[in-house]
């Protein structure tokens, strides 16, 4: 067979692989490890036209790369890419035979093995029945012939994998090969790898061509869609299963041409919509595809080749998911040696695969360079611009028998399929919102690290990395945050007695046992000592909530023997993992744009992660005037020169000059006109961009969103009538408690509690009821909540306008002994309390309270505020039963940078909170999904009340999306598909592709199937029942909670000196 991908990396080959600056989850040996390629490239020599030594030779000097994908939640998953590289194929010197096997599913492995295997055999043996049948050799076939002999290869491989022992129902293997015969290559193709050869544009020029050997057979193709859907096939993304998108074949009109989605691709589905989900639609294997049309018969492509032929790439999905053909081809004419190109564009797909997925595919790739070439005469492939033509003309479909036109083809050479490309830099900071922190928060940002390195031996740093590489704390962490980790650790030697740490002591350190045996006792509320636990073995720790977020000890630490112990400090750690990454400054400028202004921010943040970076010289024009303009600009430094040309004199006018923080050319993000001035660098400027199609990639139609948006807030006009709120806003300003009549009690806090009252002086005005929240001034500091309670206030008081479902609040006021927030309407309770004393708690009201809940996150999040603590106990539900989201103490103003606080229920943090990895408003969208798990199933996903709080977030840690997020409820059974599919979007572990997180927002939760039956405008103007209005209305009917209120408000201690001014203006 030659070399079929099983020689292992060669680490110290001859062609050393070049350096690459990028993050990785993994170290460059783990990496190598990953790899199968080549040891070095090798050489072929061909005859053009083999037996005619006078027709002229070429040599191909190739290499190959494979390197298994990085899965996070399965690091030992096995690469189902499998490729042959079989010279003298067929026993000729001038015949070889090179494919690549791409296989998915459960046994894609076995199914890539077994085609790449059982290909090359077959169409062997099919060669030789046809040559027995015509007496000719395989040079000497026909293209029809050789076709044919190709697509029964293909078939037979197909069938045989149906007979083989392993199953392929839901698994198989695309396969893209190229035939050299001489001067020919012949491609047959099934699935999505791809073959492309690289031309010289012309002779005298290094510019090469980028010309495709197969188009993806994939749902994108018009043809291809309409073929299996003749064969039962259904097509559709799993968004428009799932009711997220409307249905519709939007992607795209002409064959070959794909459309960039940023979603999930559509997919083939049977009657049930279940199965198989294919996002290609041709393949081997697949058994319970082929009944929509999945079978395995090739598309084929016959290419001469001529003496501007250079290259010629065969490569996985997992190259071209985010490079242009193009750009492969560039890379590739790069280098000199093919291993030294396969190892670049492998690499560079890799890194890119990890800026944008949390998860890379398996990348193969195979290159062929094309030297020496002698052809006695070339004086008909001269030409590169007729190159694509005599490629259409060999194209043939082997169902439709329709002929691609040049210009679907050429659509598809410029087409780029990739996401919207960044410089380095642009990248990095992209990178760092997710996996560092911002050093803004806690005042780390000063911590000065460098004093606090501690120098340390080889030995010992492996040493640390051997202990701490199974604690949740650190496995997110990439290898260069961890060897500088490893660099401010300090070793502490401890002696037989030494108290390491003390109960009820402010934790500032984290500690790893090296070696020694420590007790761990707690002091209970008789006093008496109880001992919990002992560490007896390297690699345990303790401290780690102190370290999350300087939590005081919770017990005692006491070493029982001599030892040693790695110390961190929490500074160090959180300056170590935090890198200021702050677009507030950005966003304030394209807050200033007026096409832009009106967007929300978590888009003008998407918006800032396409940006460009660009640098110019002195007198480097930036735009010129009369070109047409599809670039949106900031100058990020330097200056900038805006001209015009006199048409009649041609002289050239300064009309203004542009500084750091100006911006132009706005109006190419939403239509394509000439500019109307050139701008010119004036010394050396750098800009931000922005390009057209990246802007529209972000937020689709300009002027939809507009109109969504206006369409949206009259709706809320219309529904929300803010006159009697003035009314009562009026009528409430000035108050005093002494004011307000008591009338019954809705929660008990730490620090105070809330209770609905009536003005006095109110009469027959409307809002004679309000809720009222109060809280003791000392308790509040004595707690260190008092920073809560003024921020609640002031968030409530920014909203611009009111909702049904966030707490209006209409007056603040204080006395000597406490604070009072004064809020439209009743409260009669948490939803907390509902949980757990009604016993109808099902599916029903669990939509009703999440819709509710989805209305308030929706307009918190169109005002600009991340609410960051959703829990029943922050749920208020009023006298007409439905629900409010209340308690802003934990919320923060969107500003376009990650947060970093931990604050809010330990069960509902998310995965990004608990990483200390900075965090957006999408944290709502998590806690949205724990919250609906607690109402469907009286359980919390990952841990209950007895769950120890480190075993708690290291189980949120270690959750990964696709995880069965119900397998321990009891109920679970009785749970509709919908819910549980719904509850597994919102608790993604990955913020930015959580349900939610799109430019749609809430809008995407709302569409989802389990909301279906709730009409949202009827809810909006309070229509829609709510699930226990009766209870909830017999609640305020009775006078409850009047000696509570007393009590409470006789006993608050009087606080007149040494106030924090938030409370003491409050």
């Amino acid at each position: 067979m030659g070399n079929c991908g099983s020689n292992p990396v060669q680490s110290d080959s001859s062609s050393s692989p070049p350096d690459y600056d990028n993050y990785s989850p993994l170290s460059e040996e783990e990496i190598m490890k990953r790899i199968v390629s080549s040891e070095s490239s090798k050489v072929l020599t061909y005859e053009s036209e083999p037996g005619k030594p006078e027709a002229g030779t070429f040599d191909i000097r190739y290499a190959y790369v494979s390197q298994k994908g990085y899965y996070p939640n399965a690091l030992n998953k096995p690469n189902q890419d499998s490729f042959c590289v079989i010279p003298k194929f067929c026993k000729s010197d001038s015949c070889s035979l090179f494919g690549v096997f791409d296989g998915h599913g459960s046994f894609g492995d076995t199914c890539s093995i077994f085609a790449k295997n059982k290909l090359p055999y077959w169409l062997q043996e099919m060669v030789k029945t046809k040559q027995q049948e015509t007496g000719r050799g395989i040079h000497d076939l026909t293209k029809a012939e050789l076709e044919e002999v190709y697509t029964n290869a293909f078939i037979t491989t197909n069938e045989s994998c149906h007979r083989a022992a392993f199953d392929d129902v839901l698994s198989g293997t695309t396969a893209i090969t190229v035939l050299i015969l001489g001067r020919y290559l012949h491609i047959a193709n099934v699935g999505d790898s791809r073959a492309i050869i690289c031309s010289q544009h012309e002779k005298q020029t290094n510019k090469v061509l980028a010309e495709p050997l197969s188009i993806d057979q994939t749902p994108f193709r018009k043809d291809e869609r309409e073929r299996v859907k003749k064969c039962g096939a259904k097509v559709l993304t799993i968004d428009q299963i799932e009711g997220i998108e409307p249905i519709h074949e939007n992607w795209g009109t002409e064959l070959g041409k794909e459309i960039d989605e940023i979603g999930d691709p559509p997919r083939l589905w049977n009657v049930t919509l279940d199965k198989p989900g294919t996002a290609f639609t041709r393949s081997i294997g697949d058994a319970c595809a082929e009944g929509i049309g999945v079978f395995a018969e090739p598309e084929h492509l016959t290419r001469e080749l001529s003496d501007l032929d250079r290259y010629v790439v065969i490569a996985s999905d997992g190259v071209f998911e985010f490079l242009t053909s193009q750009t492969v081809c560039d890379m590739v004419h790069s280098f000199t040696d093919p291993l030294d190109a396969c190892r670049k564009v492998v690499r560079e797909s890799y890194n890119l695969w990890l800026q944008y997925e949390v998860r890379t595919d398996d990348i193969t790739m195979i290159a062929l360079y094309l030297e020496n070439i002698k052809f006695a005469s070339d004086s008909s492939h001269g030409e590169a611009e007729s190159m694509v033509d005599r490629s259409l003309q060999a194209i043939e479909y082997q169902k439709t028998k329709r002929m691609t036109s040049s210009h679907a083809l050429r659509d598809m050479t410029e087409h780029k399929p990739v996401r919207r490309a960044m410089s380095k830099a642009k990248r990095r900071m992209v990178l760092d919102q997710t996996r560092r922190m911002s050093a803004a928060a806690e005042g780390f940002e000063d911590f000065p690290l460098e004093k606090f390195f501690v120098e340390k031996t080889e030995e010992e740093t492996a040493r640390l990395a051997s202990l701490t590489k199974a604690n949740f704390l650190f496995q997110h962490l990439m290898s260069d945050q961890l060897t500088k980790l490893y660099s401010v650790f300090e070793k502490i030697e401890v002696k037989r007695g030494d108290v390491v740490i003390k109960q009820g002591d402010q934790g500032d350190k984290f500690y790893v046992v090296d070696s020694g045996n420590f007790e761990v006792t707690v002091r209970g509320e008789d006093g008496i000592i109880h001992v919990v636990m002992t560490y007896d073995e390297g690699g345990s720790s303790f401290g780690e909530l102190s370290l999350m977020y300087g939590k005081p000890r919770a017990a005692t630490v006491t070493a029982t023997s001599d030892g040693i112990v790695w110390a961190l400090a929490r500074q160090a750690f959180k300056a170590m993992l935090m890198r200021k990454v702050s677009h507030t400054n950005l966003i304030k400028i394209l807050k200033k744009v007026d096409i832009l202004k009106q967007l929300p921010i978590p888009q003008l943040q998407r918006l800032c992660d396409v940006l460009g970076e660009q640098t110019f010289s002195d007198g480097q024009n930036i735009v010129n005037q009369g070109e047409k303009g599809d670039h949106f600009y900031i100058v990020s430094s330097g200056e900038c020169m805006c001209t015009t040309i006199d048409p009649k004199t041609k002289a050239e006018k300064e009309l203004q000059r542009l500084k750091t923080n100006d911006y132009f050319g706005e109006r190419s993000l939403i239509m394509s006109e000439p500019r109307a001035l050139n701008v010119v660098a004036v010394g050396k400027t750098s800009v931000f961009s922005l390009h057209r199609s990246a802007f529209i990639e972000v937020v689709g139609d300009l002027h939809e969103l507009i109109a969504h948006d206006q369409e949206k807030k009259m709706a809320m006009r219309q529904v929300q009538s803010t006159t009697t709120y003035r009314i009562a806003k009026h009528t409430i300003q000035g108050v005093n408690y002494a004011e307000l009549d008591f009338q019954s009690w809705a929660c008990r806090y730490d620090y105070g509690f809330l209770g609905v009252y009536v003005h006095k002086r109110a009469g027959s005005l409307a809002f004679q009821m309000y809720t009222v929240k109060v809280t003791s001034k000392k308790k509040a500091i004595d707690q260190n909540i008092d920073d809560q309670i003024v921020q609640d206030k002031d968030l409530l008081a920014l909203l611009s306008r009111p909702s049904t479902f966030v707490p209006v609040i209409l007056a603040s006021f204080t006395d000597a002994k406490c604070v009072y927030s004064v809020y439209k309407g009743e409260v009669v309770c948490q939803l907390s309390e509902i949980l757990s004393t009604v016993e109808n708690f099902d599916e029903t009201a669990s939509i009703f309270y999440a819709s509710c809940v989805i209305m308030a996150l929706d307009f918190l999040h169109e005002e600009g505020v991340m609410h960051r603590r959703v829990t029943p106990e922050c749920i208020w539900i009023t006298s007409k039963g439905y629900a409010q989201l209340g308690d802003l103490g934990c919320a923060k103003e969107m500003s376009g940078q990650q947060q970093f606080t931990m604050c809010g229920d330990p069960s509902y943090l998310a995965p990004e909170q608990v990483k200390s990895r900075g965090h957006n408003h999408t944290v709502d969208f998590w806690s949205l999904g724990v919250l609906i798990f607690e109402m469907l199933t009286g359980e919390l996903p990952f841990g209950d009340a007895d769950t120890p709080e480190t075993e708690l977030y290291k189980n949120i840690s270690l959750h990964a999306f696709g995880d069965p997020v119900f397998k321990s409820a009891a109920n679970s059974s009785t749970l509709s598909p919908s819910s549980i599919e719904l509850v597994g979007l919102l608790l993604h572990d990955e913020s930015n592709v959580r349900l939610g997180a799109g430019p749609k927002g809430c809008d995407s939760i709302k569409s989802h199937a389990f909301f279906t039956g709730i009409n949202w405008k009827d809810l909006t103007t309070g229509r829609v029942p709510s699930p226990h209005a009766d209870i909830c209305g017999t609640k305020t009917s009775v006078n409850t909670g009047r000696e509570l209120e007393v009590e409470f408000v006789e006993e608050a201690e009087e606080v007149r000196e040494g106030l924090p001014e938030g409370l003491e203006n409050f």
